[in-house]
């Protein structure tokens, strides 16, 4: 996913990029750093615990997803907030042209915009 938006990114600016760390290695996290560009990407790990609001406790049961699936519920919650938008992609995603398409896609006052999977 980072190398795909590297590539095609046209931008003039940095993209700040949240991951969520649920237990990634400190060398999988040099990896990942030696990996991209550092002028294109900012990445920035925020601890699955820190992500979670205090006294939320979810999956609720212990056969659904795993809590990973649910945290883009609490992006409000964790990301800075003077930010006013945010884009979220799993981690399996490539993209195949400059990712300021769908950052700069018209939602008007939705609380959010989605797209199925295919």
């Amino acid at each position: 996913l980072l190398k795909s938006i590297e590539k095609h990114y046209r931008g003039d600016e940095p993209i700040d990029v949240y991951i969520v760390d649920d237990g990634i290695s400190a060398a999988s996290k040099h990896k990942l750093k030696a990996s991209v560009n550092d002028w294109v990407l900012h990445l920035r790990y925020i601890a699955m615990a820190d992500a979670i609001p205090h006294g939320e406790r979810l999956p609720a049961v212990a056969n659904t997803y795993p809590l990973n699936t649910f945290i883009r519920l609490f992006i409000p919650h964790f990301l800075p907030q003077h930010l006013q938008k945010a884009l979220f992609m799993d981690g399996d995603m490539i993209v195949l042209d400059d990712i300021r398409g769908p950052w700069n896609q018209p939602i008007g006052q939705c609380v959010i915009g989605a797209v199925q999977d295919s």
